[in-house]
C-alpha cells in the first residue's frame, strides 16, 4: 500500500473535541526492521515501536508499496505515525468481546482488552494494514453502542 493510498486527515479525540491531523507532506515512516534499509537522513524516530521517520518521497525508495511504510500525519508542530491500532469504547456494561462478530463484518478484530477499561478494546483491520484501519474509521463509529474511535498515533518524545 502506497502512503498516497492513506487518508489525507485522521481526527483524534481531545478534551476539547477533535483534532485534525493531516498527511504531513515530505515524511515517511518506515515501521519495524524495514527501517535499516533506507540511507535516507533520520528526521527523528521511536523506539518502541521501532520506526524511523525520514523527509523524501518513499515513492522513490525500493520500500515504496511495502506495508512497512506509512504516512506522518501532523497538527500544528505535532507528529505522529499511525500503528493499525484504534482505541474504540463502547458504552458503558457493553462488552467488545460480544461485539467481535460486528467487528468483524466491518473489516476489524479485536486485538486487546485493557484491564484498566473493560468497555473497551484495542483493534486493528483484519488485513493487519495500517491504511486500512485508518480508512475504515467511519465504520467503526457507526456500529451500535460505539461511544469513542481513535487511532493510535505514536510521536515522539519531547525533552523540555
Amino acid at each position: 500500500m502506497s502512503v498516497e493510498e492513506f487518508p489525507e486527515y485522521v481526527e483524534v479525540p481531545s478534551g476539547r473535541g477533535k483534532v485534525r491531523f493531516v498527511r504531513a507532506p515530505g515524511l515517511f515512516a518506515v515501521h519495524g526492521s524495514q527501517r535499516s534499509r533506507l540511507t535516507l537522513p533520520v528526521e527523528f524516530e521511536i523506539e518502541d515501536p521501532p520506526v524511523a521517520v525520514y523527509r523524501g518521497d518513499p515513492g522513490a525508495t525500493e520500500l515504496a508499496q511495502s506495508d512497512a511504510v506509512t504516512p506522518v500525519y501532523a497538527s500544528g508542530v505535532d507528529r505522529g505515525v499511525p500503528t493499525g491500532l484504534v482505541f474504540v469504547r463502547f458504552r458503558k456494561g457493553v462488552d467488545p468481546r460480544k461485539k467481535a462478530d460486528d467487528l468483524a463484518q466491518t473489516g476489524f478484530r479485536v486485538r486487546e482488552i485493557p484491564g484498566y477499561a473493560p468497555n473497551a478494546a484495542w483493534v486493528e483491520a483484519v488485513s493487519g494494514r495500517a491504511g486500512e484501519a485508518l480508512r475504515d474509521l467511519d465504520k467503526l463509529r457507526a456500529l451500535t453502542g460505539v461511544v469513542s474511535v481513535e487511532p493510535q498515533l505514536i510521536r515522539p518524545v519531547s525533552r523540555r
